[in-house]
């Protein structure tokens, strides 16, 4: 069965394409940790897209650690063949979590 998550990165690890400054890199450098990128893949259903939230829940376990907030969750739904309203509440559960963390 597919869990609808191809990968997931932080910005630590997953660069963008996009020139910077000096400033901007060492920001992204420092609060690298506190972006979570999430790949979607598939069709993304009720079951597979609580995979995304527990993805984002153990991620904001990590951070407590750390001692940093999820500054930005990034979903890329590039992969994504469909999503189902039953996914984008948990979709919506997510935020709900994140912000609560804050």
């Amino acid at each position: 069965r597919h869990s609808g998550v191809l990968q997931v990165a932080t910005a630590e690890i997953e660069k963008s394409k996009v020139m910077r400054s000096t400033r901007e890199q060492a920001a992204l450098e420092a609060h690298g940790a506190s972006v979570l990128i999430v790949h979607l893949y598939g069709s993304v259903f009720f079951g597979s897209a609580n995979s995304v939230l527990d993805t984002v829940r153990a991620h904001l376990q990590q951070l407590q650690q750390m001692q940093q907030p999820l500054r930005c969750l990034i979903l890329d739904f590039d992969r994504c063949s469909s999503l189902d309203a039953s996914a984008i509440a948990v979709l919506f559960q997510s935020r709900r979590l994140i912000g609560k963390a804050r």
